[in-house]
């Protein structure tokens, strides 16, 4: 029997690759789902215009809004994707620590950002493995996630496209003419380490698809159509072709080896008692947290610190000279519509990240917060200011960010801290002067006062606890993701990557999962 552990992104990309060769797979899952007042809610949103979608659900859409972020994106109101399972402890301090695990089905892939980019030759600086390694596993991977993209811009001479077919979601008014801005400042940009391009999505935008994109504007929220790709649906289509065994409400406690075997110890339901059962192989897929707890907790790791590393996320908002007149009411999606990569030595040793976003309901809401009384007596004042607000996403190299520390004690009892990397300020720092110094390509005025630096791991671009190495040490894994010397147990997930880059984690999450799958007659020849 081969088992994969997990139903997220890296668990169904290892496993579409499993089946491809004709095995048959188990996927033990925790699985949990969200709530019937979540899923009647798309229900009953699904067949509604567009502007009654969104006046259906406006207080919802905004009710978490601030000037410091969203604190949580939820499917449909619904927290499920961060509820672990009852006598699954872990301790953190939620004001250094963002970083959570997700039980649910598909993981963080029902509520992540679908942005999707490769990691490029300079990004896999000190990994066993090179971009042409990962390539033909990209194109795999887009195959299952459809991509929303074009190549426009200069993105593309260092990020290859990858997709058979790619088609791109129309850009909102904001982003639009930022887009045009950056176009006319081209030679500039390039001249001076920038590279640019429309953002690339895990979205169906076929208008003849099941599943495409209505542009209804709330994809922050939930999305009606099921058009932003979840790993839920790739699950239930491996189901469908008979090789895929999907068993939820199991949570893995173990893995150990035995000669040819190996042995899981599984609690099945909330309070079951602890059964075995055995594999010849096992593919360990449920996320940073989860996938380095279950190997510390397998290997007897207790009072011994693991270190998980970050790419430090922060948002800058942009406040454009002109406005784009009716963004407040357009319909368009509101996902990231642009991407931004600086290459400058004098900035960062490695490209830094950035997502520009335009308005979305959530941001009217945070406007309308920060002006306090003026902003709830004078609507027009709101409409001045987030008719002009673009939102700058970032990510930072994991050389640069902090990391995340996590122990283990006696009782298996788990807690998650953060240590902080005194680059990250300089960086960030630098990055706004950059930008700053680009206003006229930019269009408007980056707000350094209001910058938000995400707490460790709050991105949820996280891993590298036992990173892949060409000759492993303990601590490390081999290139299949085995870990401690095992040879049937591997992990799949960020868990094994040797750094994070700036870039987008899940595409590349996703590639090395099918690679380690689509390779298994390398190491097991049998």
């Amino acid at each position: 029997m081969i088992v994969v552990v997990g139903s997220g992104p890296a668990g169904v990309a290892c496993a579409s690759a499993l089946v491809g060769q004709g095995h048959r797979v188990t996927m033990l899952d925790y699985g949990r789902t969200a709530d019937p007042a979540a899923a009647a809610l798309a229900e009953r949103l699904r067949p509604l215009a567009n502007p009654e979608r969104r006046r259906l659900v406006a207080g919802a859409d905004c009710s978490r809004a601030s000037t410091q972020g969203l604190a949580r994106k939820t499917q449909f109101d619904s927290d499920h994707s961060y509820l672990p399972p009852p006598d699954w402890h872990l301790s953190t301090d939620p004001a250094r620590v963002g970083l959570e695990p997700s039980f649910a089905l598909g993981g963080f892939s029902s509520v992540w950002g679908a942005s999707m980019l490769p990691y490029a030759e300079n990004d896999l600086a000190g990994w066993p493995i090179s971009q042409n390694d990962l390539a033909k596993h990209f194109r795999a991977v887009l195959r299952l996630t459809r991509l929303a993209a074009d190549e426009t811009g200069t993105l593309g001479s260092r990020y290859p496209l990858y997709a058979d077919h790619a088609c791109p979601l129309p850009a909102g008014r904001q982003a639009a003419k930022f887009y045009e801005r950056l176009g006319c400042h081209e030679p500039g940009l390039t001249q001076h380490g920038f590279l640019y391009g429309r953002a690339r999505l895990a979205v169906e935008g076929q208008p003849d698809a099941p599943r495409h994109c209505r542009q209804c504007g709330l994809c922050m929220f939930g999305c009606p159509d099921g058009a932003i790709y979840d790993a839920a649906n790739t699950m239930r289509d491996l189901q469908a072709t008979g090789q895929l065994d999907y068993r939820p409400g199991v949570l893995v406690r173990r893995v150990s080896e035995d000669g040819s075997q190996v042995r899981i110890t599984v609690q099945t339901g909330e309070h079951g008692e602890p059964t075995t059962l055995t594999a010849g192989r096992v593919f360990l897929a449920g996320g940073p947290i989860p996938t380095t707890r279950l190997l510390m907790e397998s290997a007897g790791l207790h009072g011994r610190d693991v270190y998980l590393q970050d790419s430090q996320y922060f948002l800058l908002p942009l406040l454009s000279w002109a406005a784009a007149r009716g963004a407040i009411t357009e319909e368009t999606h509101t996902l990231s519509q642009v991407f931004l990569e600086i290459l400058d030595p004098k900035v960062s040793a490695h490209t830094v990240h950035l997502q520009i976003y335009g308005y979305n309901p959530q941001i009217g809401a945070a406007v309308r917060k920060a002006l306090g009384f003026a902003g709830r007596a004078v609507p027009a004042l709101v409409r001045l200011l987030a008719e002009r607000l673009l939102i700058f996403q970032g990510y930072l190299h994991s050389s640069e960010s902090p990391r995340l520390r996590l122990r283990l004690d006696a009782q298996d009892r788990a807690e998650l801290s953060a240590e902080e990397n005194p680059a990250t300020a300089k960086v960030i720092s630098r990055v706004v002067a950059k930008l700053r110094r680009h206003l006229a390509a930019l269009g408007g005025l980056p707000i350094a006062p209001m910058l938000v630096r995400g707490t460790a791991g709050r991105g949820f671009h996280s891993g590298g606890s036992f990173p892949m190495s060409a000759h492993p040490n303990d601590g490390q894994s081999d290139l299949w993701g085995r870990p401690f010397g095992w040879q049937r147990i591997h992990a799949v997930d960020s868990t094994i990557f040797p750094t994070i880059p700036a870039t987008t984690i899940t595409l590349n999450v996703m590639a090395n999962a099918h690679r380690i799958g689509a390779a298994l007659a390398t190491y097991s020849p049998t």
